[in-house]
């Protein structure tokens, strides 16, 4: 069947909501070590004078440099004094974590937009019943410490539409959702010997204590029935809202046995994420983007747009450009034949007013065995618009140092979008380092820090080269008295 042309209606309520849409962020698809493409349609129709464009990144460096400059340590000192932080800090929109070893960063760089949101949290096995009952600090308290499993997840939520109602549920809900019945049990009634003692497959008991056993990640069904549950929480709770949001959580589990990371990313739009090996070379996606470019997901929207048609013979969802006075313009887009509103994401949580093949759907990606020393990045469109999995792992490898390669992230973004005269779009970006739980970070071993190290070292250096030349001075005056 043809694809209908849009209404009179339905091409000017599109029109409308393009601007405001999050598929007006358009991101082409990139090739692995190839240089990133940067779409044309995303350059607006008035061209920025080089002066212009100065004062522009002048202002993006200016605003992130005001974040750092609020950031306080532990101590009332800036960060250059005494170092990295320790401790979970926020300065602005900047935070760094360390959790028992594993340290992130996470940036936040919001435009007027402003419907990017990211959540976090972790559980630690130390935190439960049984740990509680043995002394703190001594060594059989420790070891049992550090041969529990640990959880940690993250997420990131790329809101869009006239609000950022959707991204808000997601934050709330979407990463606690999967766990919350093992967790609730957990903290109640298990016990070591409930958790030694394997009941048989199959049973309440057994479901419930498999993920205490590995790690905590979550299964798969466990994880794409949040997706559908906050789905459907949004259409309850913002029925009458225009809005939407890209997800992506990503769930870590250490492994005490092996001391090796399970890492599993669920997924509805185009917020992505990647898996860095060691060596920050090599890496994996953990994600790929739910847009028209992916041939799967055209082909499911196609077949949609031939089955699945309203009274007139319309098809509910179909795939076309969008219009306005002037023709045709930008990519193609997932249309909605009710409404009229279009997305260039083919999948997403909220949306009531898009398309019904704008589904909720979570896909899944495993990893198990990953490594200590690896690193997994996440971050929205308004990233990966501009950079691309290689430069990303480039810039892993350059700071070996969470927080500082999110800042980098996030600056080279915003000042690749603004050099390109993109249009604006908030950027969030979480750098993930794993580490074995009993490793302590070098900036806090005995309150030696890297920084002071090199400052140290330096020093040594200086004074040196000057005994040196004070040395050669003095021989060369005694040699000409």
């Amino acid at each position: 069947m043809p694809v209908p042309d849009a209404p009179a209606a339905t091409t000017a309520a599109a029109s409308e909501q393009g601007a405001v849409e999050e598929g007006a962020m358009e991101r082409g698809a990139v090739k692995q070590g190839a240089p990133v493409a940067i779409n044309p349609h995303k350059s607006p129709s008035k061209k920025l004078t080089d002066e212009q464009l100065r004062e522009r990144l002048a202002e993006v460096r200016r605003k992130l440099a005001a974040l750092d400059s609020h950031c306080t340590a532990t101590d009332g000192s800036s960060p250059n004094e005494a170092g990295e932080l320790s401790t979970t800090e926020k300065w602005g929109k900047t935070i760094y974590g360390d959790v028992r070893g594993m340290r992130y960063g996470v940036v936040e760089y919001p435009t007027k937009k402003d419907q990017d949101r990211w959540d976090h949290f972790s559980e630690l096995s130390d935190e439960s019943p049984q740990a509680q009952r043995a002394d703190v600090g001594t060594p059989a308290a420790m070891e049992f410490q550090f041969q529990q499993p640990i959880m940690h997840a993250f997420g990131v939520f790329d809101g869009h539409g006239c609000s950022a109602a959707a991204a808000d549920v997601c934050k709330a809900y979407l990463l606690q959702e999967p766990i919350a019945p093992q967790l609730n049990e957990r903290n109640c009634s298990l016990c070591v010997d409930e958790v030694l003692n394997d009941p048989a497959p199959g049973t309440t008991q057994h479901m419930q204590l498999a993920p205490l056993k590995k790690g905590l990640v979550p299964s798969d069904a466990a994880i794409a029935e949040s997706f559908r549950s906050v789905d459907a929480q949004v259409a309850r709770e913002h029925r009458d809202v225009r809005c939407g949001t890209t997800a992506t959580s990503v769930y870590i589990g250490y492994e005490p046995a092996s001391d090796t990371w399970d890492v599993k990313c669920g997924w509805a739009g185009d917020s992505r994420a990647v898996l860095i090996e060691p060596d920050a070379k090599t890496f994996a996606n953990l994600a790929i983007d739910h847009r028209i470019e992916n041939d799967a997901e055209r082909e499911r929207i196609d077949v949609a747009a031939k089955t699945d048609l309203l009274p007139n013979g319309t098809p509910r969802s179909y795939i076309t450009r969008r219009q306005n006075s002037r023709g045709e313009y930008g990519p193609k887009a997932v249309f909605s034949g009710a409404t009229g509103i279009s997305h260039l994401m083919t999948r997403s949580i909220g949306d009531p007013h898009g398309a019904p093949a704008l589904i909720p759907d979570a896909e899944i990606i495993s990893k198990q065995g990953v490594a200590n020393g690896s690193w997994v990045v996440l971050a929205s469109d308004g990233m990966w618009d501009v950079i691309d999995e290689v430069g990303v792992a480039k810039v892993v490898r350059g700071t070996r140092h969470p927080a500082r390669a999110a800042r980098k992230l996030t600056l080279d973004s915003v000042t690749r979008r603004r050099q390109h005269g993109m249009i604006p779009d908030d950027v969030t970006v979480i750098v993930i380092e794993l580490r074995h739980p009993s490793v302590q970070p070098t900036e806090s071993r005995g309150g030696v820090t890297d920084e002071a190290t090199a400052m140290f070292y330096r020093a040594a250096l200086g004074a040196l080269l000057l005994a040196l030349v004070l040395g050669g001075w003095v021989r060369y005056n005694e040699g000409h008295t």
